[in-house]
Parts: C-alpha cells; sequence; structure tokens
C-alpha cells in the first residue's frame, strides 16, 4: 500500500513515494479515478400539470405531492454503489410562484432530493429545476421518479420556454 512521504526520512525518494500514493486515487492525467459502472439517460417532452401546491419547505415534498414527470427503472445494479440522480426540467408556474421538484425512489414517500425555484414573472411564470441527488443501491433494480408541484396556482412541466421544453434523467451508478 503506498503511503505519503513523510518529511526528514524520505530523503531521495520524495518524488517517488508521492507519485505512488497520488496513482491510488488518480490517473496517469491526473483526473480523479471513478469506477463508472453504467449510466443511463430518460427523457420526456410529455406535457405534464397539476394544480396541487406546496407551500413552505421542499422537505415537506412527498411522493403523492404534484405531478410525476419521469421514471426510470434501472437493472443490474451493485448492492452498495453509489447512484447519483441528475435531473433538469423547464417548469412554468401560472402566478410566477416557485416550482418545487423532487427524486424519489421506488415506492419510498420521502424525497433523496428536492429543489425549489423562484420563476420568473417576465418569462411567463418560466423557470428551470436543475438538480441533483445521490442514493446507496440497496437492491440490484431501483425505479426513480421525477416530481414536480408548485407552491401556488398552476404548475405545468415542458410545455414551456415556447414548447420547447424537456425533461432529462441522467443516472449514473459507480462502484461503492
Amino acid at each position: 500500500m503506498a503511503a505519503k512521504p513523510v518529511v526528514t526520512s524520505s530523503d531521495g525518494t520524495w518524488g517517488t513515494e508521492l507519485n505512488a500514493f497520488l496513482d491510488v486515487g488518480h490517473n496517469t492525467d491526473g483526473t480523479l479515478k471513478v469506477e463508472l459502472l453504467q449510466m443511463e439517460y430518460a427523457s420526456t417532452t410529455t406535457t405534464k400539470t397539476t394544480t396541487d401546491t406546496l407551500v413552505g419547505a421542499t422537505t415537506a415534498f412527498t411522493s403523492s405531492d404534484g405531478v410525476e414527470v419521469l421514471t426510470k427503472e434501472i437493472t443490474g445494479l451493485t448492492v452498495g454503489s453509489r447512484i447519483k440522480i441528475e435531473v433538469s426540467s423547464p417548469v412554468a408556474v401560472s402566478d410566477a410562484a416557485t416550482a418545487y421538484g423532487a427524486i424519489f425512489v421506488d415506492s419510498v414517500a420521502t424525497a433523496i432530493s428536492t429543489f425549489g425555484n423562484d420563476s420568473d414573472s417576465t418569462a411567463g411564470g418560466n423557470t428551470s429545476l436543475s438538480f441533483f441527488g445521490f442514493y446507496t443501491a440497496t437492491a440490484t433494480s431501483h425505479t426513480f421518479k421525477f416530481r414536480v408541484v408548485g407552491a401556488s396556482g398552476t404548475t405545468t412541466v415542458n410545455n414551456c420556454f415556447g414548447g420547447e421544453g424537456k425533461t432529462l434523467m441522467c443516472i449514473t451508478e459507480y462502484a461503492a
């Protein structure tokens, strides 16, 4: 096992010891070594609308709030691996209020990640929700869900910014 060089006891071998230590976690080009196991993408342009509202902290967001925008099942996972779920979605709120997004796993009612973003009243209440969350795989298959709700009024997903909306989800599995 590589060890960091020690001041006064690594004379003449300092560079070799430091390089051996850095090689454990870095590629030869200096980037970090990350063992990517799989990456999956999901997207939709389907317009979803909800009049459900969520007032207050996004931590109150449950799997029954708002509207489910996108669902993706991932199979072949390694139990204990780290999963990163990234979401980006255009959202319009009719009264230019805050839009909230949340990522859920399987049938669990509590979100693994939530995000709120104020919409721009000068842009017709349009905004974008872009955020991510991490999850440790507890099974070889999980279903990831992205839901959206507004603080008030009607919230519409994918039918804003001139109708060019598209929700994207990227799910990446990393070795434990």
